[in-house]
């Protein structure tokens, strides 16, 4: 059993980290809602990956986009970055991005599927009456948007159609014939997908070609290179926010420092030279590490602060307001202190709450007994 006084002082304050931590969070959440800025977050995001401000816009009308966002009330008065939704589903992304480039992603998914299970009909050698086969390729044509791709398709499977049902067509005649149209599919719409990027952005036409070239001739996995591409292109986007979020928790964490007074070298100092509050802390920390499975809620957080011992706060209010003109000495401990405890702040509550539970283990020299008989 390790029960030095120094890991009970490191338990201590990774205990308070985690109270202070997310007190911190909540008020960077309430500030990043305020301002919008998963949201713009997500609008650069799109910006940077279509390449095209006027593509962008038309992306945010679109009405799937719409229905993703925000309501609409005061809209005109809001830059259009902060109107957005705050989360853009991959498959709603991809159908909008086509649907706007005019490409009939669903008509030729459903005519390429259609085609394969001919061929593969005409291959075994039963396919079905030439009826039922004209049937299902008018049905295809009717299907066809009036889009420069929808027109070439309508032509393709138009011919095949009156192949079909010309007298004396043969099996191994018409096979070449089906296959050819369907591998002309994803072609047609890698042209046509490429045509219309470039009136907006010739960068954009280029990474759809090298997205055609990756989906390898198939209309389908078409669609999941490019929901592959906006999930590479969203692990920027997080980035990005995940360092807006530590920016602001640390000015948050100093901000709040300063108003409680949570200096972390005063709190060390007297949880190493007062034994009787440093074990009740250590024992608080052990019993919030066996009760939760996360970090603790905002306010069970404010009643455990609240409920400590430690030298928190300002008994006769801020010293530097109430008294500005007997402030004249800076103790330069104060500010190194706030600053040690913004810049833990700034780490997040999940990580010193996990930090605290290897503590606790660590302490107790092993896992719990509930995780030994889980193990």
């Amino acid at each position: 059993m390790l029960n030095s006084g120094v890991v009970d002082v490191g338990v201590a304050l990774v205990y308070v980290f985690v109270l202070v931590s997310v007190l911190v969070s909540a008020l960077n959440e309430l500030v990043a809602g305020l301002l919008k800025q998963r949201a713009k977050a997500l609008w650069r995001g799109v910006g940077e990956l279509i390449r095209s401000d006027s593509l962008r816009d038309a992306f945010y009308d679109h009405p799937m986009l719409k229905s993703l966002g925000p309501p609409v009330s005061g809209a005109r008065m809001t830059p259009r970055s902060m109107t957005g939704p705050s989360y853009i589903p991959r498959h709603v992304f991809a159908l909008t991005l086509l649907d706007l480039l005019q490409q009939p992603h669903a008509p030729l998914k459903d005519a390429e599927r259609a085609l394969g299970e001919l061929a593969a009909a005409l291959r075994a050698g039963n396919p079905a009456p030439a009826v039922a086969l004209a049937a299902t390729v008018a049905d295809l044509v009717a299907r066809m948007p009036a889009t420069d791709v929808g027109r070439a398709v309508r032509d393709d499977l138009t011919r095949l159609a009156t192949l079909i049902t010309t007298t004396g067509t043969t099996a191994a005649q018409l096979l070449p014939v089906v296959e050819a149209v369907q591998k002309s599919l994803p072609a047609r719409m890698s042209a046509g997908l490429q045509v219309a990027a470039a009136q907006h952005s010739p960068e954009l036409a280029t990474l759809l070609r090298v997205l055609t070239e990756e989906a390898a001739g198939s209309v389908e996995r078409l669609r999941a290179a490019i929901e592959t591409w906006f999930d590479t292109g969203m692990d920027r986007v997080s980035g990005w926010y995940k360092r807006w979020t530590q920016l602001w928790q640390l000015v948050i964490g100093l901000i709040l420092a300063i108003a409680l007074n949570i200096n972390v070298v005063t709190i060390g100092l007297t949880l190493w030279n007062d034994i009787p509050l440093r074990s009740a802390i250590v024992a608080e920390a052990e019993r919030l590490a066996q009760q939760s499975e996360s970090s603790p809620r905002i306010d069970q957080t404010r009643d455990l602060l609240k409920s400590t011992r430690l030298p928190l706060g300002w008994p006769d209010g801020l010293p530097f307001i109430q008294r500005p003109f007997e402030w004249k000495t800076f103790d330069g401990s104060l500010l190194a202190g706030w600053l040690l405890t913004a810049i833990g702040a700034s780490f997040g509550a999940p990580f010193w709450f996990d930090l605290l539970n290897r503590f606790v283990k660590l302490r107790s020299g092993g896992p719990r007994p509930d995780e030994a008989k889980a193990g």
